[in-house]
C-alpha cells in the first residue's frame, strides 16, 4: 500500500493507542531476541555482507545485558525515526531501547538500506509480534513533502539521520519539540609509540577501514603514527599488507561502478603526483593507501576504503584544534593502537570526540554508545516520558 499523509496520520495514531505491554515481556522479548539475531542472517544481506555486519550485531548483542534496565513511562510518546543508508545497524540501539522503553516508533527507512532494519523487526516478530508492534516499518522518499510534514508534526520526537542539508530542511518543522539530528561526521586513528603492537595495529586498523565500504561516522579516513617520517612510510606499508589479507575475509566486493573507479583513481594519481606522498591499491580498487613524509590538516574523506597515513610532528596534541579544520566536533570515534598517552587522551576530549577505543573495533560500537555526547536512553526517557 502506498504511504499518503492520510496513511501516516493514520498509523502513528494507532501506535498512540497501543496498549501497555508490561516491561518483564518486553525484558524476556530483548532477551531471547539478542541470544537469536547474532546467529541468523537474513536470507538476503543488501550491500553490506554478513561477514561484515555479524561483527557489528555482535558488539551489540555483548552489551545489551548492561543496556537493559527499564524505566517506566506510563504511556510514552511516540518517536519519528529517520534513517539514513550508509551503514546497517544505523537504528538498532534506538530500536533496543524503545522496546526497552515500551516507546512506539514510526520508522521511516531510507530506501538505500532496508534489509538490516527490516531484520531487527521481523526476527524481533517471530519472538513477540505484540512487542515487535511497536515498531513500525515504513518507506518513502526522503524530501520535505506532506508525509514527511504530517510525521514529524504528529509524532512527540524524533531522531534523524542524513546530510547536513538534510536535517537543516527538517529543522523549522521541528524547532519547538525534542529533535536529536545525527549529521555529517568523520573518525580517526592513531598508530602510537611503534611499539610491539604496531603489527596488531594494522590489523585492527584494516578492519575499520574496509568495513560498510568507509561509509558512516565510524569509518577512519585518516590515520596518524607518532613514530616519525619513517614510521609513516612503515605504518602504510604494514597496513596495506594487513588490508590485502583481510579484505576477502570480510568479503568486500571489487569496484564495478564506473563513477566510483574513476573517483578512486583520481584520488590515488593525485597522491602520485605530490613529492612526499607515496600509494599502495589494491587492482580491484577495494582499498588504497596514501602515505607519506609530511603532516597534513585533515579534511572530508572520500570513502571507498581510501584511508590516509599521516605523521605527526612537535607539539602535535597543542595543535589538534588546527588539524581537525572544520571537522573539529565532528569526531565522532578515534581508534588507538599502541598505548596511548595521557597527554593525547586529553586532547582528544577536548575537541569533542565521544568515543575512544582500540584499533578493530571502531566500526562495533556497543549499544550505550554516547553518539555525539548523547545518553540516548537518557534522551528517550526525558523526551517521551508521559
Amino acid at each position: 500500500m502506498e504511504t499518503t499523509p492520510q496513511t501516516v496520520r493514520e498509523t502513528l495514531a494507532k501506535l498512540r493507542e497501543l496498549p501497555p505491554i508490561p516491561v518483564e515481556r518486553r525484558l524476556a522479548a530483548l532477551g531471547a531476541f539478542w541470544q537469536k539475531v547474532p546467529l541468523a542472517p537474513p536470507p538476503e544481506t543488501g550491500a553490506f555482507p554478513w561477514a561484515q555486519v555479524r561483527r557489528g550485531i555482535a558488539a551489540l548483542a555483548a552489551s545489551a545485558p548492561h543496556c537493559s534496565e527499564p524505566v517506566e513511562l506510563g504511556k510514552p510518546g511516540v518517536l519519528a525515526l529517520i534513517l539514513a543508508g550508509n551503514t546497517p545497524l544505523l537504528a538498532w540501539p534506538t530500536l533496543h531501547y524503545c522496546v526497552l522503553l515500551g516507546i512506539p516508533v514510526f520508522i521511516k527507512q531510507s530506501r538505500d538500506e532496508t534489509v538490516w532494519t527490516r531484520h531487527f523487526v521481523e526476527t524481533l516478530t517471530e519472538i513477540d509480534a505484540e512487542v515487535a508492534a511497536l515498531l513500525h516499518l515504513d518507506l518513502f522518499p526522503g524530501m520535505v513533502d506532506e508525509r514527511m510534514l504530517s510525521l514529524l508534526t504528529i509524532a512527540d520526537a524524533t531522531i534523524a539521520y542524513g546530510s547536513d542539508e538534510t536535517l537543516e530542511a527538517l529543522w523549522p518543522h521541528l524547532y519547538w519539540k525534542p529533535f536529536l539530528p545525527f549529521g555529517h561526521a568523520t573518525s580517526i586513528g592513531f598508530w602510537c609509540d611503534g611499539s610491539s603492537q604496531y603489527r596488531e595495529g594494522g590489523e585492527g586498523f584494516a578492519r575499520d577501514v574496509l568495513m560498510y565500504d568507509q561509509q558512516g561516522c565510524l569509518s577512519p579516513q585518516t590515520i596518524f603514527v607518532d613514530w616519525g617520517n619513517h614510521g609513516a612510510i612503515s605504518a602504510g606499508q604494514l597496513l596495506a599488507g594487513e588490508l590485502a589479507k583481510v579484505v576477502d575475509d570480510l568479503k568486500v566486493p571489487p569496484v564495478t561502478d564506473l563513477a566510483i573507479a574513476r573517483e578512486v583513481r583520481e584520488v590515488a594519481d593525485i597522491a602520485r603526483f605530490t613529492p612526499t606522498d607515496y600509494v599502495i591499491q589494491d587492482s580491484h580498487l577495494r582499498w588504497t593507501v596514501i602515505y607519506g613524509t609530511q603532516p597534513k590538516i585533515l579534511s572530508h574523506g572520500t570513502g571507498h576504503g581510501i584511508v590516509r597515513i599521516v605523521p605527526t610532528y612537535h607539539r602535535f596534541m597543542r595543535h589538534l584544534p588546527f588539524i581537525l579544520g572544520s571537522l573539529q566536533g565532528k569526531v565522532s570515534s578515534v581508534g588507538v593502537a599502541g598505548d596511548m598517552s595521557q597527554e593525547l587522551g586529553m586532547a582528544l576530549e577536548a575537541v569533542g570526540v565521544s568515543r575512544i577505543c582500540r584499533a578493530g573495533e571502531m566500526q562495533t560500537p556497543p549499544l550505550d554508545w554516547k553518539n555525539g555526547g548523547v545518553d540516548l536512553r537518557a534522551w528517550l526517557v526525558e523526551s517521551l516520558a508521559s
